[in-house]
């Protein structure tokens, strides 16, 4: 486990890294109809760093992930259907990065992505 300090409100990497670090941020949305929303107050997300599952909740959440090795991101609901998982590739310590995951509930999917760059 790293003995860095970690920023309030970040979920700290608890594998064993003495490397640098940055923030991996994953923005948990949801789309549909009605039914959706209802399922979406029902339905908990998870997210696994490493292989290591965190219940979180949805909306924006952040992790500390080690910054000079390639980190497993996984997603999955409670449904045990809509799950998707990435590599994070390498950055710089201090660079953040950032996914989004989208579960459509209507068509029973999930997509996690690393947005294009805003111009």
């Amino acid at each position: 486990m790293t003995e860095q300090p970690t920023q309030p409100g970040v979920v700290p990497y608890v594998e064993w890294h003495t490397g640098p670090r940055r923030m991996l941020t994953i923005d948990l949305r949801s789309k549909g109809t009605f039914l959706s929303s209802t399922a979406r107050d029902r339905i908990v997300p998870t997210v696994g760093i490493d292989g290591r599952q965190y219940v979180v909740y949805w909306g924006r959440v952040f992790f500390e992930v080690p910054a000079d090795r390639a980190v497993h991101v996984a997603v999955s609901l409670q449904d045990g259907v809509q799950a998707s998982s990435m590599l994070v590739e390498p950055g710089e310590q201090g660079e953040g990065a950032y996914l989004d995951y989208l579960a459509d509930f209507t068509a029973g999917r999930a997509t996690l992505v690393r947005p294009a760059p805003q111009a």
